[in-house]
């Protein structure tokens, strides 16, 4: 599977990018068997459709910390990040 996960630009803006993005995965974590391989997609609501993009910087912050997570939270699952 193909899991798109992304905050909304007043989750953004108030500092829940990653709370959203561990609620969003919850499901995730309950759906997915050892050795199961998905795709986690990321891309801010804010950015989807309008001119503005994320700075590389956010973009990095969020791989980390979607790498961290998945290491600890789904660590026999393979998971590609997009």
């Amino acid at each position: 599977p193909i899991i798109c996960v992304g905050e909304t630009k007043a989750d953004y803006q108030q500092g829940r990018t990653y709370a959203l993005l561990e609620e969003q995965l919850m499901p995730v974590r309950q759906a997915m068997h050892a050795n199961d391989v998905c795709v986690i997609a990321y891309e801010p609501v804010w950015a989807i459709g309008t001119e503005i993009q994320p700075s590389t910087e956010h973009v990095t912050k969020v791989f980390s910390w979607l790498r961290e997570y998945c290491a600890d939270h789904l660590p026999s699952i393979t998971i590609r990040l997009l």
